[in-house]
């Protein structure tokens, strides 16, 4: 499914904007779909960032694990109009993003639009624990600092694996040997099943520690989803 009111969608945003005077406002897309795979084919993109262009005030997030940015780079840079790529570890990409750019393909075009001027983000959005999740978290801002993206980034966000009640059982049922098991999970604060409090937050901190430690500032990281982070 593909929505095509975006003239109706720019509308309700132009509203919120003016309801908040005083502030800025954030938008994005790709939390359901992808904000950049089919751009090519639907055509949005110019409408949106025209909007960011018209509205200092407003910010757009590009929610993405694609590399088809052909519609994006034909666009001017804003710094109200940010790319923010779901990234992985090499190695445990394979097995959580099935079908979609490698990690190292992610970031070679965040480096290309980077040297265009565009602003960039980044998610490590589902930490999963595996034995080796610290070794390879450090690899993969290895990568990143070579590519002098740790320090450029607007935000990075963390966010620990969750899942509904009935996604879980799902997969549950549908991946019984998925890494996912191996550690237990519990309903949480919000009724999402994911990892325990303290558990999650020796796995977010071990992870930003490392960010820290490769260029990544300190007022730019943030752990998503969390009554007390």
């Amino acid at each position: 499914m593909l929505f095509v009111n975006h003239e109706e969608i720019i509308e309700e945003m132009q509203k919120t904007l003016d309801n908040h005077p005083d502030t800025k406002v954030w938008f994005h897309a790709g939390e359901f779909s992808d904000s950049l795979a089919l751009t090519h084919l639907t055509g949005e993109l110019e409408l949106y960032h025209e909007f960011c262009l018209k509205n200092p005030r407003a910010i757009i997030e590009l929610r993405t694990k694609s590399v088809n940015v052909k519609e994006l780079i034909q666009l001017k840079p804003l710094k109200n109009f940010i790319v923010s790529f779901s990234l992985s570890p090499q190695k445990m990409g394979k097995t959580i993003d099935l079908k979609t750019p490698s990690t190292q393909s992610r970031l070679k075009t965040m480096d290309d639009l980077h040297k265009k001027g565009f602003t960039l983000a980044a998610h490590f959005d589902p930490i999963i624990y595996q034995d080796q999740f610290k070794s390879q978290y450090e690899g993969l801002l290895i990568s990143m600092q070579e590519l002098g993206l740790t320090n450029v980034l607007s935000y990075l966000s963390m966010g620990v694996v969750r899942f509904t009640k009935d996604v879980y059982r799902e997969v549950e049922r549908n991946y019984p040997d998925s890494p996912l098991h191996s550690t237990p999970m519990i309903k949480s604060f919000d009724n999402k099943v994911r990892y325990n409090h303290p558990m999650r937050m020796w796995m977010m901190n071990t992870v930003k520690e490392l960010a820290l430690k490769y260029g990544v500032q300190d007022s730019a990281i943030y752990f998503c989803m969390e009554e007390h982070a």
